[in-house]
């Protein structure tokens, strides 16, 4: 089973390297939804020993391993729509549930965190069990910020950093306590 911090480096390693986004051209949202579903995300998957089902339950993608569903992602071109995208994300029974987002420019260093925030505040609600990872962008970039929370603590969030040196990272971390549940 992919732990959310692994997923993530793949990712990341993935993303640099894929060559339809190094291409550097400006694409429609419909072109880019393709390329990070049926290129990226499904390349990533793939390599890594999974089945991949795409858009299953209104989750866009399901990675099965020996046909037990181990990962749910949602990608989701503008944020505005993540709260229905994170409820079809949680009706899912997987170990690890991803969500890829896009804010607006300007605001990677300070929106981020807001949904990390309003994800943090859904999960408790619900007890949700296993791993969730929300990834975010903005429409421009090459950066991410990555949260990941794990249903063992009321709120882990872990800003991750790029998985190797000199790569971009956002700029604003912040410290937060862990609590154990009961």
């Amino acid at each position: 089973m992919i732990s959310a911090r692994e997923w993530y480096e793949t990712f990341y390693g993935s993303y640099y390297g894929f060559p339809a986004i190094r291409q550097g051209k400006k694409v429609t949202e419909a072109e880019w939804t393709r390329i990070m579903k049926e290129g990226l995300l499904a390349a990533m998957g793939t390599k890594l020993g999974y089945t991949i089902a795409r858009e299953t339950l209104r989750v866009d993608q399901m990675w099965k391993m020996g046909g037990k569903l181990v990962v749910a992602i949602e990608h989701e071109n503008w944020f505005s729509g993540f709260e229905k995208e994170l409820a079809n994300l949680c009706d899912v029974s997987a170990p690890l549930r991803v969500l890829i987002t896009y804010v607006a420019n300007g605001d990677l260093n300070w929106r981020p965190y807001e949904l990390a925030g309003r994800v943090k505040k859904y999960l408790d609600e619900r007890q949700m069990q296993g791993e969730f990872l929300l990834l975010v962008s903005d429409e421009d970039s090459d950066v991410w910020v990555a949260f990941s929370f794990d249903s063992k603590l009321v709120f882990e969030v872990a800003v991750l950093q790029p998985p190797r040196p000199g790569l971009k990272a956002a700029e604003t971390k912040r410290q937060v306590d862990i609590v154990r549940r009961s």
